[in-house]
């Protein structure tokens, strides 16, 4: 990776899960010419002309997605000729004319869309646009407004000042030039549209990461640990960098393994005692350092985890292993990184989607939780039964009804469960809000703790009661607390509960798919009609 030109871009691109969601880009901007490249690797569909077919667009029937990407002198392109002789109530009345715009347009969309996105727009030039920037701006808080209700706003406000004004643009070109933009600008664009497009159970959720040339410079067996790079400067600043960015995606819940070839005892010790390291060897959930097959280690390890390979991203700098994992393990996802070139490492990671949440109390407990996971799998080998081991460890599980502090992580959970979740129901913040004001539903959820830690809310279920009857619309479990019957434990509690409405049946949603097809016979334990393959949206 020497070169973040736009045909790299579309190499790592390439390197992502199929995408198998559409969208709907607006487009009329003078960046559009080579932006319609990497719409065009996305199967995205589009409407050119937006500006001279404003009524058309308007009778569009349904899209699954939308992307707007809108260029704000074009939509107001006499005005914006003569701005700086506008008064400053022409500016409101401006301002107005938009926000109402705007609101006819979000209205129709959300009539047309399950989810829409929306690109704020973008501020004219680095310097001497004072009052255009206070206008863009005005604008954009009246777009935000709009897309407060279940609609996702990406400002593209924050990139100048994220990354400067001479990475992101052309100095001085005019706004109507197709040279206004510089290759870093697309690039940024580009992986955000990445990420958005990758769905739920395609996002990372573990990093599996060599050593030597990736986490620093050097190589361990060779130059000792007095000799790698990880300085504060010079060549071992970028490998700092780098780890700075996984130590911030562990915050965010995303799990680190180890995958190297090397002395497992010299790796420990930089771990624990070079003086540069960022990351700490508590950050690393498991690890495989000999001198074996990286693909079986790789193998071993999401066994371990309880992990799906498609769940994990393995970064290395050897071509070969590379090609050697990826051989063996097509459906894992992997990148080569370039060790002569280091701090390219930060940009090329943000490729890639990764399942995050906001640092909360829960993704703690999630990264936690892996390890400790790996101890009790351990431990269980010298029991009989799960049973005997829940009962010696004193696994204890509180069965309840949902509260208001427990939505975010029902949401999170819904998103990224992907093998024992039953019917594929995803949740939004907004719809369970909505769901737990309705007196013919109600949601439940688990919390299991034992002597290793605390697993916190690892199961979820929706109930809809009508009459006489209860039909169990969702079920859904963490692969984390897999295989020690708690999913039964909780399923018998539901029942439990089902049965004090006095209801004369109950029956289950399953809708099968490949990541879920070996649980989805689990309701057939129990005393419920099975209605398979239901034809109902993702989301409540």
């Amino acid at each position: 990776m020497k070169d973040s030109s736009y045909i790299n871009i579309i190499q790592q691109s390439k390197q992502l899960p199929p995408i198998k969601r559409s969208a709907l880009i607006i487009r009329n901007t003078p960046l559009e010419p080579i932006f319609s490249d990497y719409l065009h690797y996305f199967s995205i569909s589009s409407f050119p002309d937006f500006c001279d077919e404003k009524e058309a667009f308007f009778k569009q029937k349904k899209y699954d997605l939308t992307f707007i990407l809108l260029d704000l002198p074009i939509l107001i392109q006499d005005f914006y000729d003569h701005f700086y002789r506008k008064s400053e109530v022409d500016l409101q009345l401006q301002v107005q004319f938009l926000d109402d715009f705007f609101n006819r347009l979000f209205v129709h969309l959300r009539q047309i869309c399950r989810e829409i996105i929306f690109f704020s727009f973008l501020p004219e030039s680095y310097s001497g646009q004072e009052e255009w920037n206070a206008f863009v701006f005005a604008v954009n808080e009246q777009v935000k407004k709009q897309t407060q209700n279940g609609c996702l706003f990406i400002d593209l406000w924050e990139m100048p000042m994220m990354y400067g004004w001479e990475k992101l643009f052309n100095l001085g070109s005019n706004w109507n030039l197709k040279n206004k933009y510089r290759p870093f600008f697309f690039e940024k664009i580009i992986r955000t549209v990445q990420k958005l497009l990758i769905p739920p159970e395609n996002q990372i959720k573990c990093l599996v990461l060599d050593c030597d040339g990736v986490l620093w410079g050097g190589i361990l067996s060779e130059d000792g640990i007095d000799g790698i790079h990880l300085e504060k400067e010079g060549i071992g600043r970028a490998f700092r960098l780098f780890q700075r960015e996984i130590l911030q995606l562990i915050q965010k819940g995303v799990i680190v393994t180890l995958c190297s070839k090397n002395n497992e005892a010299a790796v420990v010790q930089v771990f624990q005692e070079h003086p540069d390291m960022i990351l700490k060897w508590t950050d690393i959930v498991d690890h495989q350092i000999n001198w074996g097959n990286k693909a079986q280690n790789i193998q071993i390890m999401a066994e371990r985890l309880n992990l799906s390979l498609e769940q994990l991203l393995f970064i290395d700098d050897s071509p070969h292993e590379i090609s050697l994992v990826s051989k063996i393990l097509p459906q894992m996802q992997t990148f080569l990184f370039d060790s002569d070139y280091p701090e390219q490492y930060i940009s090329a990671l943000h490729s890639f989607s990764f399942a995050t949440g906001k640092g909360s109390r829960e993704d703690s407990i999630r990264k936690r939780s892996y390890y400790q996971n790996l101890q009790r799998n351990q431990k269980k080998k010298n029991f009989s039964s799960v049973e005997e081991f829940n009962t010696y460890y004193h696994t204890e599980y509180d069965v309840r009804l949902v509260r208001t502090k427990d939505l975010n992580r029902v949401v999170q959970l819904s998103q990224r469960s992907n093998q024992f979740n039953l019917s594929v129901m995803r949740f939004s913040l907004p719809q369970l809000e909505k769901l737990l004001q309705e007196e013919s539903y109600q949601i439940f959820c688990m919390k299991v703790k034992d002597d290793f830690g605390d697993l916190g809310l690892i199961g979820i279920s929706s109930i809809y009661y009508d009459k006489k009857s209860a039909c169990i619309e969702s079920f859904i479990f963490s692969c984390r607390a897999l295989g020690r019957n708690l999913e039964n434990r909780f399923m018998e509690e539901i029942i439990k509960q089902i049965n004090r409405k006095k209801v004369q049946n109950i029956t289950a949603w399953v809708r099968k798919t490949e990541k879920n097809n070996k649980n989805v016979e689990f309701y057939r334990q129990f005393p419920i009609k099975i209605i398979e393959n239901i034809n109902k949206e993702n989301e409540f």
